[in-house]
C-alpha cells in the first residue's frame, strides 16, 4: 500500500526520497510514517515496473540529489493495487481499516469506472466484519471484559462510519 501513497504524492510533484518521506509523514502520518528502509524498496519496485523514473541532479552546492517522478500511465497498476484485498483468513480488522484509510486518501486517482466496484468490495468486507463483531458480542460462550466489549463496539462504530462514507462516494 505504500506504493499507492508514493504514486499519489508523485502525481502532485516530483520529489526526492527525503521529500517523499517528509510529505507522506506530514500529510498522511495518521496511516503511514514510512522509513527510508521501507520507501527505497517501494520506489525500486515502482521503477522496475516502469511507473517512475529516477534522475540525478546536482545542487548549486555540488550535492547530488535523486529525484523520482511518474514516468507514464500508472492507472492499471494503481487500480490493481487499489483493488487488492487480503484473504479474510489472513487479514485482521485493524489491517483492513488501515488499508481503507490509505485507499480513501488516494481515491481521487481511481478511475470513476472502478469506483462502484471498489465501493461494492469494501461494503462486502465491512459487512463481513460487522457480522463477526455481532457474533462475538452475542456469543454467550465468550466472556468479554468491559474494556474488550468497549473496544469491539468502537470497531463497529468505525465500520459504520466507513459504510456511510462509502455510500456518499
Amino acid at each position: 500500500m505504500l506504493e499507492l501513497l508514493i504514486l499519489y504524492a508523485l502525481n502532485k510533484q516530483d520529489n526526492t526520497l527525503y521529500g517523499l518521506k517528509k510529505l507522506i509523514a506530514t500529510h498522511y502520518g495518521e496511516v503511514s510514517i514510512p522509513s527510508h528502509g521501507a520507501l527505497f524498496p517501494a520506489l525500486k519496485r515502482l521503477e522496475n515496473e516502469n511507473l517512475i523514473t529516477v534522475r540525478k541532479k546536482l545542487s548549486s552546492g555540488g550535492k547530488r540529489y535523486t529525484y523520482y517522478s511518474i514516468s507514464g500511465d500508472t492507472s492499471d497498476f494503481f487500480r490493481k493495487k487499489f483493488m487488492e484485498f487480503n484473504n479474510a483468513k489472513s487479514e485482521t480488522l485493524d489491517s483492513f481499516l488501515m488499508w481503507m484509510k490509505i485507499r480513501l486518501i488516494v481515491i481521487d486517482m481511481l478511475d470513476k469506472n472502478f469506483l462502484e466496484e471498489f465501493k461494492e468490495k469494501c461494503l462486502l468486507k465491512t459487512n463481513f466484519y460487522k457480522k463477526r463483531i455481532e457474533e462475538k458480542l452475542n456469543d454467550k460462550y465468550i466472556e468479554l471484559t468491559r474494556i474488550q466489549r468497549t473496544m469491539i463496539i468502537q470497531y463497529e462504530k468505525e465500520l459504520e462510519e466507513y459504510e456511510k462514507l462509502l455510500e456518499r462516494l
